[in-house]
């Protein structure tokens, strides 16, 4: 050890910095150091790893290397709650942490690096087509996967009963019907907009549009307990709450993963767990899913920009 110890001249010769420098980091604590007498001292092996060590908090990550950890984000939906208590478990051991931010949000998220994979459900009205052409807008140059998980049905949560007599989007435009509507940036808020523009119904025109729930079963929630007469949102919230559902599409959920994650374990273990009778058996009780061509990829490639 004391034959690895060097002058500060030595030390500001290795690390090509002026030696008043070194005196004045030494003497702020600010590099590792040991004063003996009048002399300071710097141990190279100790310099070395402080070196290596601040490099490290220098640089910026990304990409994301979690291995047994699924961190995701994106359209609300039961399955992320059922995926991470199923992947806990053995043989996965997988965390699952979700953030149901909506669709856009979920994307962007993705193109910044902040997750392994994005759940999206988002209905382009210009090519009657989900999911694929959205990728150019929010991932242009980046090298994804889409991958089909299922389709579910979206459609009008409406109180028991149906006591306003609600039938179809253009009776939300009613003056004694109020709304409570999704976030925006979320698929289910983007279909609704379509919706209402096919109609020529301006969105400011209905009540209730500027209120805005997270999850499908808050929208749900907000209808059964008087807050709202009717929302968008998919059928398994309005059966859980005791309401009535009129189907408006079947739309296609869909995980995006950027190409060099496709190899984690966590990704994997997903996918496995996709195409699992396990999975098949929970789903199948579910209102409103159709596990048809479930893990199936629609789209690989790198995203034109």
């Amino acid at each position: 050890m004391i034959n690895d110890l060097m002058s500060a001249e030595e030390i500001a010769n290795y690390l090509k910095i002026n030696v008043k420098n070194v005196y004045q980091f030494a003497k702020n604590g600010e590099i590792p150091a040991t004063r003996i007498g009048n002399k300071w001292l710097f141990p190279r092996r100790i310099i070395d790893e402080w070196i290596d060590s601040s490099a490290r908090r220098n640089v910026r990550a990304t990409t994301l290397d979690y291995s047994d950890m699924l961190l995701s984000i994106g359209s609300n939906d039961p399955f992320w709650e059922i995926l991470s208590n199923e992947l806990i478990q053995r043989p996965y051991n997988t965390i699952v942490p979700y953030a149901s931010v909506g669709s856009c949000d979920g994307l962007r998220a993705l193109e910044r690096g902040k997750a392994l994979l994005a759940g999206i459900h988002l209905y382009d009205p210009d090519t009657d087509s989900y999911n694929t052409p959205f990728l150019s807008r929010y991932l242009p140059g980046s090298r994804v996967s889409l991958i089909h998980l299922f389709n579910r049905r979206q459609g009008l949560i409406l109180k028991s009963g149906n006591p306003k007599g609600i039938r179809s989007i253009r009776d939300l435009a009613r003056s004694d019907v109020v709304l409570v509507n999704r976030r925006a940036g979320s698929g289910t808020r983007l279909l609704l907009d379509s919706c209402l523009s096919k109609e020529g119904i301006p969105p400011e025109s209905l009540q209730g549009y500027d209120r805005e729930v997270d999850t499908h079963y808050g929208l749900a929630m907000a209808v059964r307990d008087g807050g709202a007469d009717a929302g968008i949102g998919i059928e398994i919230a309005a059966r859980a709450c005791g309401l009535d559902f009129i189907p408006m599409k079947e739309e296609s959920y869909d995980i995006v993963v950027r190409s060099e994650y496709m190899v984690l374990p966590s990704v994997r273990a997903m996918l496995d767990f996709m195409q699992s009778r396990r999975f098949k058996d929970i789903m199948r009780y579910l209102p409103g899913y159709d596990l048809h061509g479930s893990c199936s990829p629609i789209w690989e490639g790198t995203v034109r920009q």
